[in-house]
């Protein structure tokens, strides 16, 4: 069962019927919240109040030389994370791995449905000045319950390219700022759109990219066993994942930024000793000192 309220089911495909296929994503700001991109002043407005501004990627983490993605894939809870000593993006639960970590650096959530079913963490766990990267219903759902977690922080957009919160529906063919093949594409200007493939990894991933990082170091990112409880979840608690059905797909966009991160001077390496990303080639890692 989905983790969003039943308003919140109900208004998309209400959306879709009344706005079409181009349009019912339009369903993620409504009601009530308004956004600006930050050349535009990246204004945070719900219903009608300013809450704080977006600001460029760059602006959010200035300076990211390296990084680790901090994913809360099962095979995390048997590894030593202390020993890391990159800045970390955390992506959803990774969050309450935060006292742990020498360099936590941001919080990465673009599915409302975290916020729905964890917004106690959110509440307990995320400091007041913490960088978050958040997608435009995140922002909502996090809006219509707790304006505080929004305010005075800085706060950088993970927007769809194929559905910007502000544009109609739209391909990513022909776009100077993306890499497509057949089955897969990336975006090589994340502070203006990520492409989106089921995972928030992969969007972390652009993100980190796109802030110039030459050394990313993935942990957690499973995907092997994404049916399975996640580190900070109990058996039976397990929240719904389309990461095992939609394997191939992710896969796919992952190995298509194995190889731009190859041609860019990126080196990637994996954390996780069970996960599907040794299997495209992706160099295996240890989280010990230096690993990234």
């Amino acid at each position: 069962m989905s983790d969003r309220p039943l308003s919140r089911r109900i208004l998309r495909p209400a959306f879709r019927l009344l706005r079409g296929g181009r349009g019912a994503h339009f369903e993620e700001t409504w009601p009530g919240l308004r956004l600006s991109r930050p050349e535009a002043g990246g204004e945070i407005l719900w219903r009608g109040h300013a809450l704080n501004r977006l600001r460029p990627h760059a602006e959010v983490l200035p300076g990211l030389d390296r990084a680790v993605i901090l994913g809360s894939g099962p095979s995390l809870a048997d590894q030593r994370i202390e020993g890391f000593d990159a800045p970390a993006l955390m992506l959803n639960g990774a969050l309450c791995l935060l006292p742990r970590l020498p360099r936590p650096a941001a919080l990465v959530v673009e599915d409302e449905r975290f916020v729905w079913r964890h917004l106690a963490m959110l509440r307990r766990d995320l400091p007041e000045d913490l960088p978050c990267f958040f997608a435009p219903s995140v922002i909502r759902a996090i809006a219509s319950r707790d304006r505080g977690i929004l305010r005075d922080r800085p706060i950088g957009l993970v927007d769809d390219l194929r559905k910007p919160f502000d544009a109609p529906r739209q391909a990513l063919e022909g776009s100077s700022d993306v890499v497509t093949t057949q089955s897969a594409a990336i975006s090589l200007r994340p502070d203006r759109g990520i492409v989106k493939c089921g995972t928030v990894a992969f969007s972390a991933l652009q993100i980190a990219m796109g802030l110039g990082a030459r050394d990313i170091c993935l942990a957690g990112i499973d995907l092997k066993n994404a049916d399975a409880p996640r580190f900070y979840e109990e058996k039976g608690q397990v929240a719904w994942s389309g990461i095992v059905k939609g394997q191939a797909r992710i896969l796919a966009h992952f190995a298509l930024a194995r190889d731009v991160a190859s041609g860019r001077g990126i080196r990637l390496t994996c954390a996780s000793p069970v996960s599907a990303l040794l299997d495209i080639g992706y160099p295996a890692a240890e989280l010990t000192e230096g690993a990234a």
